[in-house]
């Protein structure tokens, strides 16, 4: 044992031998710090990505459930006859309004359109029989006419032409 460690002391006291050692050893160290620092930056590069694309994933579906909630919406359809739903809703109002003047007007096979004048009316009851009528996919508002009222103009009267296609 004693031989080995003669000859690694004289290997240490040459000027060649310790000059390569340590262009060796900083080589080495050179490439383990090198593949540990770039091994760093893709790792980080890596987890940047897969969030940003977790991110993605979630608009995606937030935009596909807003997308069904709007279809939802659109494809609601009335089943029942125009006549019979324009009546229904002329019962559903409180606050004094009221429907007069109901005329079937006659259409092609696939449509049905009723006339009707709406008297009275507060704004906001307006906005909710509008909404009501637009919130089915084949009922139309064919035209609108509104006027306020002479003797109180915080009330409406509307004239509506409302057609409903069967599919």
């Amino acid at each position: 044992m004693n031989i080995y460690m003669e000859k690694y002391r004289t290997l240490l006291k040459d000027f060649h031998f310790r000059q390569r050692f340590m262009t060796i050893l900083f080589a080495i160290l050179a490439a383990f710090f090198i593949f540990y620092g770039t091994f760093a930056l893709f790792e980080e590069a890596a987890l940047a990505a897969n969030n940003r694309s977790e991110q993605l994933k979630e608009r995606i579906s937030n935009i596909k459930t807003r997308l069904a909630k709007v279809e939802n919406a659109q494809t609601k359809s009335l089943s029942m006859g125009l006549l019979t739903y324009v009546q229904s809703l002329s019962g559903q109002l409180s606050g004094g309004g009221k429907f007069t003047n109901i005329k079937i007007i006659n259409t092609t096979l696939r449509q049905e359109q009723i006339s009707f004048k709406t008297e009275n009316l507060v704004y906001n009851e307006f906005v909710k029989l509008l909404k009501e009528f637009e919130s089915y996919g084949n009922v139309q508002v064919k035209s609108l006419l509104i006027n306020k009222r002479f003797d109180n103009p915080k009330r409406i009267d509307a004239l509506w032409d409302i057609v409903r296609v069967e599919q």
